[in-house]
């Protein structure tokens, strides 16, 4: 889900699964297969969906400020030829020099 960028201790996912079904946002039951071991199987409880919405939001606005900080970093890396006063061939200076108004 993430690209390796984040992973996970499997011992720590169980922890936190284990809190979910004790918070009630996740059921657990065995899998009776024919190859190997049983496996726990974890549904997610009607109010696991509602917390998931919540928390779906609460990333959607972390993404959005983390953009706004690239975007920020961006304009600093490579900003417009405007911001460059005179020297577009310098590719580390930027002007800070106030813009002058008519």
């Amino acid at each position: 889900m993430t690209g390796s960028l984040v992973t996970a201790e499997p011992g720590g996912l169980y922890r936190q699964l284990r809190r979910l079904e004790d918070e009630g946002l996740v059921v657990s039951s065995w899998s009776e297969g024919t190859h190997g071991p049983q496996q726990r199987r974890y549904q997610v409880t009607p109010e696991g969906v509602e917390m998931l919405g919540m928390w779906r939001e609460h990333l959607r606005r972390r993404a959005g400020a983390l953009l706004s900080i690239v975007e920020t970093i961006d304009g600093v890396l490579d900003p417009p030829p405007s911001h460059r006063d005179g020297r577009e061939g310098d590719p580390d200076f930027m002007s800070t020099a106030e813009p002058e108004h008519p």
